[in-house]
């Protein structure tokens, strides 16, 4: 009994799981149709944005991990810890 309801469950995954494919390649084929809709400038405006963020964010990071390896820069920053 477990195992017939185990593979009615499976077999209810498989078709969620393929509607959820159709939609998303509708959605990819209509976006491939309209590329210079509002929607997909913004979208892309966003989707560059967040990547610009990111970016930012790294390099940020690494220049702190830089600066604070670097004990040339130190002095300059904190001219009494020389002596």
């Amino acid at each position: 009994m477990q195992l017939k309801v185990s593979v009615e469950a499976s077999q209810d995954e498989v078709i969620r799981l393929n509607k959820v494919i159709q939609v998303l390649m509708d959605r990819a084929e209509r976006n491939v149709n309209l590329r210079d809709s509002d929607f997909n400038l913004f979208d892309r405006a966003v989707t560059l944005e967040d990547q610009v963020r990111y970016r930012t964010a790294r390099n940020l990071k690494r220049r702190c991990v830089e600066t604070r390896k670097s004990p040339a820069i130190h002095v300059k920053a904190n001219p009494t810890s020389a002596t």
